[in-house]
């Protein structure tokens, strides 16, 4: 009965860290505030910051690079294909790329953005406007009529405020990281859907269906928006699942020690020292500063949470005052300690560049 009642607790420490770590990461971009040094953790030496993690970066609300917001309907210009309607979702980490939702299958309906170039996004009233409609329909017919069909829909809806948590649950799927040359590689890769009499069909039924994953084209051999689009979701979760990998072996291999380091001291760690001895704001930021980052898979969460809670637990005893909580330090402060560290190895970066992409959205 014991051992029951201590797997319950563990299984429900476990839950309350992956919801903890949610939620700061949902209201992150949302919550503007500034690391202040307090006296309590002004020992940290600034020369020491590569080593230490002196520099915290503040979890700022990115700045429009852009000159749009978020749900602006605007034209985007992705690989060779010709500028297509979208919504403007975010900025990406790098301020020459921002992150949209394409209205076609692939991306409105399985909640996907997509990297483009700042440059290649266009207002949707612009001069311009009935040029590039006129231009993306002659080549792509029914699926392009079919994504202007989606925006005024889209339009119509929000004036008359039936637009509710249109961005809610978004994942990006083509990362700014992945240059322009993988992007048409992947575009020249992929093979048309074809029919009988040589057009394209979609998967099930007849072309012009919402509810097809496959778009009809043009009558060329060309492959569809949707099918690159799709390409690139699936390449890029393969690379986003690969790296996580890396990460948790890192972790796995190092973590322990590392570990160790913090809660004993030998480490300079300003989010220990925060926890412990900052101010209120400062407590409070660091819940803003947490997060799985790029572990991305559930059971990879598991395990790093599982073998986080081993390690505080061995050297708790000697090495932590009796009344800590133990989700919030390890949500606070192990977590991202190890996740930036490895960051910081595998891309063999900075400490203080390995803090900002940790801080980035993944």
């Amino acid at each position: 009965m014991v051992k029951r009642k201590k797997k319950k607790k563990d299984a429900s420490t476990t839950n309350e860290l992956k919801k903890s770590s949610t939620d700061a990461s949902a209201t992150t971009s949302e919550i503007p505030c500034t690391p202040t040094r307090s006296n309590s953790s002004s020992s940290i030496s600034s020369n020491n910051s590569d080593s230490d993690g002196d520099f915290l970066p503040s979890p700022l609300k990115r700045k429009r690079e852009s000159g749009f917001e978020q749900g602006d309907l605007v034209f985007a210009k992705f690989n060779k294909f010709p500028y297509w309607p979208a919504l403007f979702h975010s900025n990406c980490p790098k301020k020459k790329k921002a992150n949209v939702y394409f209205f076609d299958y692939a991306s409105l309906e399985n909640k996907k953005t997509f990297a483009v170039s700042v440059k290649s996004i266009k207002p949707y009233r612009c001069a311009e406007k009935s040029d590039l409609i006129a231009s993306g329909t002659e080549k792509y017919k029914e699926e392009y009529s079919s994504g202007v069909e989606r925006a005024l829909d889209y339009l119509q809806k929000r004036a008359v405020g039936k637009v509710h948590n249109f961005f809610e649950d978004v994942e990006t799927t083509v990362s700014e990281e992945e240059d322009q040359s993988e992007h048409e590689e992947d575009l020249n890769n992929v093979e048309p859907i074809k029919t009988q009499n040589g057009g394209r069909r979609s998967d099930e039924g007849e072309a012009g269906n919402e509810s097809e994953p496959e778009s009809v084209a043009s009558a060329s051999n060309k492959p569809s928006f949707t099918s690159v689009l799709n390409a690139m979701e699936k390449k890029s979760k393969k690379k986003k699942k690969n790296m996580s990998t890396k990460y948790m072996n890192y972790i796995l291999l190092n973590g322990k020690d590392l570990t160790h380091e913090i809660m004993s001291g030998r480490l300079k760690c300003a989010r220990h020292d925060w926890f412990f001895y900052g101010s209120q704001k400062e407590k409070n930021q660091l819940k803003y500063m947490a997060g799985f980052g790029p572990i991305s898979t559930e059971n990879e969460i598991d395990k790093l949470i599982e073998k986080l809670k081993d390690w505080y637990t061995e050297y708790r005893k000697t090495l932590i005052p009796k009344n800590v909580n133990v989700i919030s330090y390890i949500h606070d402060v192990l977590m991202p300690e190890v996740i930036v560290a490895s960051i910081r190895c595998v891309k063999r970066l900075s400490r203080q560049k390995a803090e900002k992409r940790f801080l980035e959205p993944w």
